[in-house]
């Protein structure tokens, strides 16, 4: 049985993942270790070796990754995709798939209806532009950055984060999310946050922050991880804006860390085509956007 050649992606399971190389998806928020492992209880996911590829699949969202290793023909991707539509309770979506599939093997329209959704593109910033504020995109950043430290001067710190921050992390995140919280996707969010105690000492999640205070009042985290060398994946960030500033600010001391820490760039991920996110991410200059395509079957 198909269902049975799988088995759940437990943090020991890494031995196995990371003999897949990311190659194309090396950009892609959603192949990171920890990000995979922080939103287990709501996607459950489970790994299969088929064919000399990585399979990665919800059974209850009906939800299949595209698989990492060499790059899948159509043929088996379609056979994998029927055997997994067979044992699923929805539609079998297919995601995460390089979005120039179409044009490296045009035979897949046969098989596949394909969308490109703008809303699952992840923004992708050069961290040494942000630090540099540099260019008319970047100015209202700049200067909200500038009042906050004249505001604050003297009274404010960011510090790196540890496991001793977690309870202060996690109260902010209630007090400014509490009411979104109760929303279906905001319930995933809170019981992703609530995995970061279990997590925060995996070897190879490699989770790490910053913490943002005023008067010794915690005023915004940003909590992240690599999702390839060079690139870190922004899983949660949120700045209490009773700080004029504060959101600037947490950049700013979020980017510079960053960057001591070797990185080049950082995926603060997808807008799901809700407008204000969409404008806080592009606000942010990002240098380009990781688009995927998600594909079902004809």
């Amino acid at each position: 049985m198909f269902k049975n050649k799988f088995v759940r992606l437990e943090p020991d399971f890494y031995d196995i993942y990371r003999q897949f190389p990311l190659g194309v998806f090396s950009e892609s928020c959603e192949r990171s270790w920890a990000n995979l492992l922080l939103y287990m209880p709501i996607y459950d996911w489970h790994a299969a070796v088929i064919n000399s590829r990585l399979w990665i699949a919800s059974f209850n969202t009906s939800y299949i990754f595209f698989p990492m290793g060499d790059i899948a023909a159509p043929t088996e991707l379609a056979g994998v995709l029927k055997e997994f539509a067979a044992v699923c309770p929805h539609e079998a979506v297919c995601g995460d798939v390089p979005a120039d599939y179409l044009k490296h093997f045009p035979e897949a329209e046969k098989f596949f209806d394909f969308e490109i959704d703008p809303g699952e593109a992840d923004y992708i910033y050069d961290l040494a532009h942000l630090a540099s504020f540099s260019g008319s995109k970047l100015r209202k950043r700049h200067n909200q950055l500038r009042q906050f430290e004249r505001e604050y001067e003297g009274a404010f710190r960011v510090e790196k984060m540890n496991r001793g921050h977690l309870a202060q992390v996690y109260a902010l995140a209630e007090k400014l999310s509490g009411a979104v919280w109760t929303t279906d996707s905001g319930a995933e969010e809170k019981l992703a946050m609530q995995r970061l105690e279990l997590l925060w000492d995996d070897p190879n999640c490699r989770l790490a922050g910053v913490l943002l205070y005023v008067q010794d009042v915690p005023a915004g985290f940003s909590i992240y991880s690599p999702i390839s060398p060079g690139i870190a994946d922004i899983h949660f960030e949120k700045a209490d804006h009773a700080f004029t500033g504060s959101g600037a600010k947490l950049t700013a001391g979020l980017t510079g860390q960053l960057l001591a820490e070797n990185f080049r760039y950082m995926n603060r991920e997808q807008d799901l085509n809700v407008e204000g996110l969409r404008r806080a991410k592009r606000s942010l200059d990002p240098e380009h956007c990781f688009e995927r395509a998600s594909i079902t079957l004809l």
